[in-house]
This record gives C-alpha cells, sequence and structure tokens, in this order.
C-alpha cells in the first residue's frame, strides 16, 4: 500500500509541475522550449500541448510555435495529443 500511495504521489507532482515557460514568466524565457533553453527544475522546458499557437518546439531555434517551422521539420517536437 505504501509504495502504491508513493508512486500516486509522485505522478500527481510530475503532473502538477511547470513544465513550460509562458509570457508572465519574462522576455528571456517566453515560448522558449529545447536543451537550449532556460531549464525549469534542471529539465529542458516543452511547449504547452494545451496551447492553440504555441504546441510545437522547433528545437533548432529553441522557440514554440505552430505550423510547419514548428511542428513538422526534421529538429521539431509537437506535443499535442495525437487527434488533436
Amino acid at each position: 500500500m505504501k509504495i502504491y500511495f508513493t508512486l500516486l504521489v509522485l505522478m500527481v507532482t510530475t503532473l502538477e509541475a511547470k513544465q513550460w515557460w509562458t509570457t508572465a514568466d519574462g522576455p528571456d524565457k517566453a515560448l522558449r522550449c529545447g536543451p537550449e533553453a532556460p531549464k525549469i527544475d534542471g529539465q529542458p522546458p516543452i511547449c504547452n500541448p494545451a496551447s492553440k499557437k504555441f504546441h510545437c518546439c522547433n528545437i533548432e531555434s529553441g522557440l514554440c510555435g505552430m505550423g510547419s517551422d514548428f511542428c513538422s521539420c526534421e529538429n521539431c517536437v509537437n506535443y499535442r495529443p495525437r487527434g488533436k
């Protein structure tokens, strides 16, 4: 029971942890993503998968956006769930 509870707490904490920068974080961090972006708790930030305009990361530019330059290029990551 203790192991299950610990795992559940870890999963909830991970889901609630900050994973992306927003404009509220300042111009030096806003919409930045990938390994060269300022880290969040030691981890590279991702793009907000729920965002309509900034759900993909162009690793080369280190910016979140949408369209082929951010979602379909060789060094791009689309964080939106499949089918959305």
